[in-house]
């Protein structure tokens, strides 16, 4: 918990003094307005900007660019894992799963045949399986590579009396999390069973998971969240750089999307 803490007081050192003293800048990105970023667990950034993906090492170099033209602007994204990038396009009900070059991993799946009526949401999971919000039914469906059912949370609305629509949805260490504007964050098992919501998290745009905790955006500030999902503490929260429209965080470091660009920074080292 001490290791916990003094990580969260160095982020948040960094952020509060951002403009005067920041932490060590390793590289900038340009980007185009309207983009969006990722990370994956090996520190490789990623810019989504409508139909492109772009993929920069953590030495700041491009490695890979694709744009797949086949369904249009991408809805949402999740590079979590570095060897299999999902893609997802909401109106189409496509979700395409890369490789670590960003080249399409066979056929797209197409979740309207699997019968999810309305995807909302996707994300990684485990085990070669992914995670699908369905909007019709309020429900979370686990799913294999082939789109079969492994598990489901049962209608929402009946198990907790809210109907979310999520912002934003990550696995990690087989806890799901599910980030709503109106009620906050939800999390379940890799059952997909409800364990609790964190209200606190109300009004939160994106979120970043790290090892050690879980970081929610809002308008002008960043909050952070113990990562046990039965014993989060109150949130310890610090004004956003000026001008950030995004921020991610990856084990020692933090990227800040900017109108025009994305920066890198390495934090607790001058």
């Amino acid at each position: 918990m001490r290791l916990l803490a003094l990580a969260i007081l160095s982020f948040m050192f960094s952020l509060t003094m951002f403009s005067q003293h920041p932490d060590r800048m390793l590289f900038r990105v340009a980007v185009k307005e309207g983009a969006t970023i990722f990370t994956d667990e090996l520190q490789n950034l990623y810019v989504l900007e409508g139909d492109n993906v772009r993929k920069f090492l953590p030495d700041g170099s491009l490695q890979y660019e694709v744009s797949p033209k086949a369904f249009g602007e991408v809805s949402w994204a999740d590079f979590t894992d570095p060897l299999r990038p999902l893609l997802f396009y909401r109106d189409l009900g496509k979700l395409m799963v890369l490789d670590n070059t960003l080249s399409e991993q066979g056929q797209a799946l197409d979740l309207f045949n699997n019968g999810t009526i309305q995807p909302w949401m996707v994300c990684t999971s485990g085990d070669n399986h992914y995670w699908i919000y369905d909007l019709s039914n309020f429900e979370l469906l686990r799913i294999d590579r082939a789109g079969r059912v492994i598990s489901r949370s049962g209608n929402l609305v009946q198990i907790c009396g809210k109907v979310p629509v999520p912002v934003s949805m990550m696995e990690r260490n087989s806890e799901l999390y599910l980030l709503d504007e109106e009620y906050g964050l939800f999390m379940f098992d890799v059952f997909a069973t409800f364990i609790r919501v964190e209200p606190r998290a109300a009004s939160g745009s994106f979120m970043s998971i790290s090892s050690d905790f879980i970081s929610v955006q809002f308008d002008h500030e960043v909050c952070f969240f113990n990562r046990p999902v039965n014993g989060i503490t109150s949130p310890e929260c610090r004004s956003l750089p000026e001008g950030a429209r995004q921020l991610v965080f990856s084990k020692n470091r933090y990227y800040i999307l900017l109108a025009t660009r994305v920066e890198v920074y390495v934090y607790g080292q001058r």
